[in-house]
């Protein structure tokens, strides 16, 4: 996982758009505010230095497509974790015989 529980309820805010960036190539302008807000997520996630023009619905675009393939990402290993967690089984009680 690359980014934490805070920054997954940040990004969250904004799923319906990135997840229309990814899979329609398509951009749902979010704001300047939000793009503000998540770029130093994305940096601090990749590790990469990002500048987006938010005047450039091209750079807006390939930058929710880049913070969306993140945030999904976490998303399925967080699914696949839950997954994968072994469940607490309640052992059967079986009664006593009792001679007749």
């Amino acid at each position: 996982m690359k980014l934490t529980q805070n920054e997954l309820e940040i990004v969250g805010r904004w799923e319906k758009n990135l997840r229309t960036a990814i899979r329609a190539k398509y951009l749902r302008h979010v704001g300047r505010a939000a793009i503000e807000t998540m770029v130093p997520i994305y940096e601090r996630a990749t590790g990469y230095r990002i500048r987006v023009n938010c005047n450039c619905g091209a750079c807006v675009l390939d930058f929710l497509q880049r913070m969306g393939a993140v945030y999904f990402a976490d998303l399925e290993e967080m699914e696949a974790a839950k997954n994968t967690q072994p469940e607490t089984e309640v052992p059967k009680r079986r009664s006593k015989k009792r001679k007749q």
